[in-house]
């Protein structure tokens, strides 16, 4: 931005500016078209009308949030098309992912598109006839938006092996199964292409379609097998350890979370800001949490049963992600690593 500034000063009006700080130019002016006049007067940004003239050049003709089933399709048959070139009956195996990411909850008029955008499915693509701005302002913003994509081992030169197929704002951890099932079932019409997978974080939101479609898996119905995050899982066994919505016990035993506090474990392990943070989970349950954990049995009157217990659990939710992550582990290892964990 400072650079970019002093090259507007010194009188370069067509100075170059980085996608970053379009973007942010484009943000701000979202949030509040009169503070960006304000911003620019200082600073000398972009006017108006030269952003409206960036969101032309980079939108593409129908915009990723319009996620019918038919534009969801249509895309992943423009992207297999690129990938089989001349190829055309070349088989493709394809993975599925839907993950959503947090948004802003604000909305903005596209010019490029003539709509509203930035509220919730399915209002989140309004035509400028049908609303006006002071009836938008009433609408409920998006907190988030669940992203849909494909992924193949079939890439050639020049085409991404990744395809970003839909996005859907919606408010925070929806349920929204039918989208979940576009996703999954955009290249059932494309001859010789095969989805062999899709995977979620596993939210609770996505409990339902992921249980039913394993269900359908093992049944023989489908050949495409719906799958969770690990880590996604490794975090909820975190949060039934040391975030108190339960108490969590083996026989006599308790997971004390006052104990890791003792022992002098970081409180950023045990009162989470960052519940997204593998590393987070990584630190709770390693070597050092269990050697603390360990030599406060020698060093205070702490009840030995409850530390044991502690650190046996620390070290199982750690051969959970290790049975899964870990390189140069044959499968009879990594099954019975998963079974010692669930036992």
């Amino acid at each position: 931005l400072i650079k970019f500034t002093l090259s507007r000063y010194d009188g370069h009006v067509n100075a170059p500016c980085s996608p970053k700080l379009i973007a942010f130019f484009q943000n701000v002016h979202a949030i509040s078209p009169k503070f960006y006049r304000i911003f620019c007067q200082n600073f000398g940004g972009y006017n108006e009308r030269t952003l409206r003239r960036f969101e032309a050049i980079e939108s593409p003709e129908v915009p990723i949030i319009d996620c019918s089933e038919k534009l969801i399709k249509k895309r992943a048959i423009d992207w297999i098309t690129n990938l089989r070139g001349n190829n055309k009956n070349k088989m493709i195996l394809v993975s599925a992912m839907a993950d959503a990411t947090k948004v802003p909850p604000m909305g903005d008029f596209s010019h490029r598109y003539k709509v509203w955008v930035g509220g919730i499915f399915p209002n989140h693509c309004i035509k400028e006839m049908d609303y006006d701005q002071n009836n938008f302002v009433q609408t409920k913003m998006a907190s988030e938006i669940k992203v849909g994509m494909l992924s193949t081992q079939e890439s050639t030169d020049g085409i991404s092996p990744f395809k970003v197929i839909a996005a859907r704002p919606q408010a925070t951890n929806e349920v929204a199964d039918e989208y979940n099932s576009s996703i999954l079932h955009a290249v059932d019409d494309i001859p010789n292409v095969h989805c062999v997978s899709m995977a979620f974080d596993g939210l609770a939101a996505e409990t339902y379609f992921i249980r039913s479609n394993l269900i359908s898996f093992m049944n023989g119905n489908t050949n495409t097998v719906v799958m969770t995050d690990c880590n996604h899982a490794a975090k909820n066994i975190r949060s039934q350890l040391v975030l108190g919505s339960d108490i969590v016990t083996g026989g006599n035993a308790l997971f004390d979370v006052g104990i890791l506090h003792l022992a002098g474990v970081s409180m950023d392990l045990y009162r989470v800001s960052d519940y997204a943070s593998d590393v987070v989970v990584l630190k709770l349950c390693s070597s050092e949490t269990i050697d603390k954990l360990l030599n406060l049995v020698v060093t205070s009157k702490e009840d030995p049963l409850n530390v044991a217990f502690m650190a046996i659990s620390l070290y199982f939710l750690r051969t959970f992600l290790c049975a899964y992550n870990t390189d140069h582990i044959n499968s009879e290892g990594r099954i019975t690593m998963l079974w010692s964990v669930l036992m």
